[in-house]
């Protein structure tokens, strides 16, 4: 597995050790991206996953990317998204995953309960993307040292009213949040602040199944997250994404995206990619909830909607597999597997290259948050299924996140 902030690997990891599958790993990875990478994912914001299930040679997408409100309120400050993870992450598990469902939510409700220490990766996007963060003291009172400067690297961060919210996610079920008692004191709380969270939104949402775009090409069969699903306004289609352009070839966006991808020894894969439309979403953090808001799509002023997934089959078992969020990312994916599956050049190689490339285009914004689009792959020259002790997985040297193969380092 390979995702871009190496705590919640280490999370993730556990559940691969403890027997899950690869929908189970990727679902606690996402619930741990929560808690150790708030930039990027939230129980607020969303996402995409696209699977591909090893036994039925088949693969599909779901989609629970951010959604407008219904009815922004005339008394709403801030127009806020529907919160999406949470459901969306429960419709993963239940139709692929193995171990029970609590198992999966306890190593992120450990991170928040007991502390961890603050990335390389979080601290970065603290330093470069918090300003959103004035907008709630709630959410300063996290993520700021008692010296009232921003967490850095080695900061210890305890979120005791997430870890609350996450305990009655795992004891309780999703639809607890969605349609019951929980779900009422969310849309309270959201309201308060001035949010455009409401009771009728959470009771009628529920994610979507559905077909990954598909091509042959060369006897490979690449599976993809369409594009419909990337910045979705509410109705299934999908808004313009336009990047910002500081070298040619080459689009950045804002840390408000992540992807990471988790495959297990059987071939199952998992390629999710989650947002929070802007860097800490809306720096919203409703009382005692712990987690931040994702600002309305379609009002969010941003160019990181993108969610960016590919799965790669040869032979019938998966080869390549990669993911990203933000603004180019699709193009960045494809040059990867174009390098790595037709050109035969190491997967290292080529994400390393990227890198290099990328901060020539980050010197023309130094000072701001944008960055080219990460990628995390996993390369298994013979396919999974034939030879999985062949795989590689490497996270982007462009951030500071983590790779692993269970009990080897990738």
């Amino acid at each position: 597995m390979a995702a871009d902030e190496p705590n919640a690997v280490f999370a993730a990891r556990e559940i691969l050790g403890a027997g899950g599958n690869a929908a189970d790993a990727a679902t606690a990875l996402g619930f741990a991206l929560t808690v150790t990478f708030p930039s990027s994912a939230g129980i607020g914001g969303g996402g995409a996953c696209l699977v591909f299930d090893a036994q039925k040679g088949a693969a599909e997408v779901l989609d629970f990317s951010p959604q407008d409100p219904s009815d922004v309120g005339h008394a709403a400050r801030w127009r806020t998204a529907i919160p999406t993870f949470a459901r969306g992450m429960f419709a993963l598990h239940a139709k692929y995953g193995n171990l029970p469902w609590h198992r999966t939510i306890i190593p992120a409700e450990n991170l928040a309960r007991l502390g961890f220490p603050v990335s390389r990766a979080l601290a970065r996007d603290l330093s470069t993307a918090s300003q959103t963060l004035a907008n709630d003291p709630n959410a300063r009172n996290t993520f700021m040292t008692n010296r009232r400067y921003m967490m850095g690297e080695g900061d210890i961060v305890k979120q005791l009213d997430l870890a609350t919210v996450l305990g009655r996610l795992r004891g309780r079920l999703p639809g607890y949040f969605y349609s019951g008692t929980f779900g009422r004191e969310v849309v309270v709380a959201a309201k308060n602040l001035g949010a455009t969270v409401s009771m009728e939104d959470l009771r009628a949402y529920t994610p979507r199944w559905i077909r990954p775009k598909t091509r042959n090409l060369d006897g490979m069969a690449i599976y993809l997250i369409p594009e419909e699903v990337s910045a979705s306004n509410g109705n299934g289609t999908g808004a313009q994404v336009v990047g910002i352009e500081v070298e040619e070839g080459m689009e950045k966006y804002e840390p408000s995206a992540t992807g990471y991808v988790v495959a297990d020894g059987n071939g199952n894969t998992v390629a999710c990619a989650l947002t929070m439309l802007k860097p800490f979403g809306t720096g919203l953090m409703p009382s005692n909830m712990g987690f931040l808001l994702a600002p309305s799509d379609s009002k969010s002023g941003t160019n990181a909607g993108h969610l960016g997934g590919m799965i790669v089959l040869a032979g019938g078992s998966v080869q390549f597999a990669a993911a990203s969020g933000g603004s180019g990312s699709s193009a960045e994916l494809e040059r990867i597997r174009r390098l790595v599956l037709q050109d035969g050049r190491e997967l290292r190689q080529n994400l390393v290259s990227k890198s290099e490339f990328s901060d020539r285009g980050r010197a023309a914004v130094a000072g701001s948050s944008m960055r080219a689009p990460q990628i995390n792959a996993i390369h298994c020259p013979e396919g999974i299924s034939q030879n999985a002790s062949r795989c590689k997985a490497l996270a982007d040297p462009d951030g500071y996140g983590y790779a692993v193969l269970v009990g080897t380092e990738g």
